[in-house]
């Protein structure tokens, strides 16, 4: 087996570190995690045995931004690709998780003669990236990936029409150990929400991951309102930016106006994920711009739980028919409440729906069943 160094530039706990700490622990002999800041996720990965330094990098680089926007980018990137060139002697291929890993990882993989594989889990495309960056990420995959591993055929497609290059492309969804998600919680329903403090005959709604403005908590949250038996669990932090905290802000406020107020829950951080779901109603993804891939969608399935998502980017995938669950328009907060007001008023077939979405996504979305294709394409590098 290869031996791997793995770069991320972030320490929280999104979906692109959960699932490299995945890989990180059961692909690469030996393997590496080198972060470019410091947070939980470095906590997380030494609890799953995974070896694991932070190399700060101060890029000052963002997703709407350009890489030489700021006179300090060069040199601070510089740096950065030294201190990984460093590391990266040692092992067979470097492995780029996030975007500003692939622009260090692709200079340093260039300058040992590396294989290079880069994780895509973004949409590149101006909904999330600014042109400069689109066109900096993907000229250096296009240059320097041995292979790309896309989280969705939405990613690829994306990656696709902006390079030009399919050959070297995979698909491969993210994985979920399942067996968290399998566990009898119905008997902590009611208990959960009392100490939730929510009423035990509320129609509990829950969405779940980073609070950012594309996120659309602001969409459930509309869509709520008239709806005075609703109640509202709102689970995630606002991470990156200050741009994240002022909407994080205008959330708190709406939730305070006279209609929504008391039905509205903020938890921020949550581990305890599978206990939350068993406890709500329904599970709401309401993204305005395409997602890369959806995990809260595939962690409501596991978890048999009513789902509804937007008809966009990698959603439409995993809810890939009307018999696992409801796709509704990105935005559209009438169309949400309608489906919700479904779901509501339909509970055999919501749970006809919840259970067979269980089967639909223990059939496609097992962590051994992904790590074998990612080994596959590992493998494709080194060979």
């Amino acid at each position: 087996m290869a031996s791997i160094l793995y770069l991320d530039q972030s320490g929280q706990l999104g979906g692109a570190e959960l699932m490299l700490a995945e890989i990180a622990r059961q692909v690469g002999a030996p393997a590496h995690v080198i972060l470019f800041d410091d947070g939980p996720f470095v906590a997380f990965l030494e609890q799953l045995g995974v070896s694991v330094q932070v190399e700060r990098a101060r890029l000052g680089v963002t997703k709407s931004g350009g890489w030489f926007a700021s006179a300090n980018a060069v040199p601070a990137l510089l740096q950065q690709v030294r201190t990984i060139v460093r590391h990266a002697r040692r092992f067979d291929l470097i492995y780029a998780n996030t975007s500003k890993a692939l622009v260090v990882g692709a200079l340093a993989a260039a300058y040992l003669r590396k294989p290079l594989v880069y994780h895509l889990h973004d949409i590149l495309d101006e909904s999330h990236f600014s042109q400069m960056n689109i066109r900096v990420l993907t000229s250096l995959a296009r240059r320097f990936a041995t292979r790309v591993i896309a989280n969705s055929q939405a990613t690829a497609d994306a990656f696709v029409a902006a390079t030009g290059d399919r050959s070297r492309v995979d698909v491969i969804y993210n994985g979920f150990d399942i067996a968290p998600f399998l566990a009898d919680q119905s008997d902590k329903r009611v208990a959960t929400r009392g100490i939730l403090d929510t009423e035990r005959n509320s129609f509990v709604t829950i969405v779940v991951g980073r609070i950012a403005r594309w996120k659309g908590q602001h969409v459930l949250l509309e869509a709520a309102r008239s709806q005075k038996d609703w109640t509202v669990w709102i689970v995630g932090d606002a991470l990156f930016t200050e741009e994240d905290m002022q909407y994080q802000r205008e959330l708190k406020e709406i939730a305070s106006t006279d209609d929504l107020v008391g039905r509205v829950k903020f938890f921020g951080f949550r581990e305890d994920l599978p206990t939350l779901y068993a406890a709500a109603d329904v599970v709401v993804h309401c993204s305005t711009a395409p997602e890369p891939f959806g995990r809260v969608i595939v962690e409501a399935m596991l978890s048999a739980r009513p789902v509804v998502a937007s008809n966009a980017g990698g959603a439409k995938e995993i809810i890939r028919s009307d018999a696992i669950g409801w796709l509704v328009a990105p935005g559209d907060v009438d169309a949400l409440r309608e489906t919700l007001l479904e779901i509501k008023r339909n509970p055999v077939l919501a749970d006809l729906r919840a259970q067979a979405g269980r089967f639909d996504a223990l059939s496609r979305f097992s962590i051994d069943t992904i790590l074998g294709q990612i080994r596959t394409s590992v493998e494709k590098c080194v060979s």
